[in-house]
């Protein structure tokens, strides 16, 4: 946790430091020691103990993928199997990779079974993380500017995360300029006061910035901002305008399943390997797939 003198550097305490369970400490940069009381204080601590829970759920569900991956004896056998292999994207957490990170299964594409195996990677960084000890900033994030810091600066042919999945530079092709994200997790106190905001909402978020603290992902969009979120005759204009905008049919129900789809904050389409490198990607894809296992001990 570092000493004294550094810990007053970051922030004000709240009162005395809050050890939560596995050593997750809760710091808040607010004076009053009744800030971290009550609702909000009860709500981070079951927050802090589902978020593991959600990446456990996902890399379960990403383990069982196997049972989906085909081994071929040979040419024939390859012929033989891939007529009356089972198709993984009927899977609930093959939709989940659908839907999240555009992975759609092809029995002719080898990169589709690498690409899991890199999205099985970053969770494996993420639950190594969020079960170990970190430090939890409970902060006014938009009024704090010291606080959002990262840590130092680098510019690097690749980023970490797609080196993850075996790109040897960036989709543009130009270098990449990344922080250090070893600091401490932040979460903006207004947020976690909300009291339409669940303590599995929050989770979400500590699953979200864990994939930016222990994997290097990248803010490339949030869900919030899909184009899956617009009314269909919006998409359908998109559409018309030359825009990807796919859906899947899933033949156990009426509704159309909506990939992640958009632009980034550069207005360029967002293209399809780049949601690999998506934070909100990973949050999300891991609480459906928890919901999906009954929220275990939630």
């Amino acid at each position: 946790m570092g000493t004294a003198t550094e810990q007053r550097a970051w922030q004000h305490r709240f009162g005395p430091v809050t050890v939560m369970p596995s050593h997750k400490t809760l710091i808040s940069n607010f004076a009053a020691e009744d800030v971290l009381t009550g609702i909000v204080k009860r709500k981070l601590e079951s927050a802090i103990k589902i978020a593991p829970l959600m990446v456990s759920a996902a890399l379960d569900a990403l383990n069982d993928m196997d049972l989906y991956k085909p081994i071929y004896k040979d040419r024939e056998d390859a012929k033989l199997k891939l007529k009356s292999q089972p198709n993984p994207d009927m899977t609930d957490v093959g939709q989940a990779l659908v839907k999240y990170f555009n992975l759609r299964y092809s029995a002719t594409d080898a990169r589709y079974w690498s690409h899991v195996a890199g999205v099985m990677a970053v969770y494996e960084k993420m639950y190594e993380g969020l079960s170990g000890s970190y430090e939890i900033v409970i902060a006014d994030l938009s009024a704090n500017a010291q606080i959002r810091s990262h840590g130092n600066v680098q510019t690097v042919p690749v980023s970490q995360i797609r080196a993850t999945f075996g790109f040897g530079d960036e989709w543009d092709h130009s270098d990449y300029t990344w922080p250090e994200r070893r600091g401490r997790i932040q979460v903006n106190f207004n947020y976690a006061g909300d009291r339409q905001v669940t303590a599995s909402d929050v989770a979400r978020t500590l699953v979200h910035e864990a994939s930016h603290k222990w994997a290097h992902t990248k803010d490339v969009l949030y869900k919030a901002s899909s184009w899956g979120k617009l009314p269909e005759p919006a998409r359908k204009d998109l559409f018309m305008m030359g825009a990807r905008t796919e859906h899947m049919e899933r033949p156990d129900k009426a509704k159309l399943l909506l990939p992640l789809m958009g632009m980034d904050n550069q207005g360029r389409l967002i293209d399809r390997e780049r949601w690999l490198e998506n934070a909100d990607s990973y949050a999300w894809m891991a609480r459906r797939l928890w919901k999906r296992a009954g929220r275990p001990d939630a």
